[in-house]
């Protein structure tokens, strides 16, 4: 039975022979799945960091949002709505 590999020539040496290096198919098939691994797990992380950033954007603007909504709503508007939703008689507080 015949084995099966690639040979890769490298260059000629100081003696003008041409070097080649014999890779036998399955290490080039373990190179093939390594790689597609190595590909999946990074594709992974970057959609995870993605989802990370993305969620940590939509806080900050909801944050900002709360800022701007208290600089805009007057203190004793914001005391008094305090006041209201912590009487039992109120039912809609929001």
């Amino acid at each position: 039975m015949q084995k099966r590999f690639y040979i890769l020539f490298v260059a000629r040496g100081d003696d003008g022979q041409l070097r080649k290096i014999s890779i036998p198919v399955h290490y080039l098939y373990l190179f093939v799945v390594g790689a597609a691994i190595g590909f999946l797990s990074l594709t992974g992380i970057a959609s995870s960091y993605t989802r990370m950033l993305l969620k940590v954007s939509r806080y900050n603007q909801l944050r900002t949002e709360k800022n701007n909504s208290r600089i805009v709503t007057p203190s004793w508007k914001r005391s008094l709505k305090s006041a209201t939703c912590k009487s039992p008689l109120w039912l809609n507080c929001e």
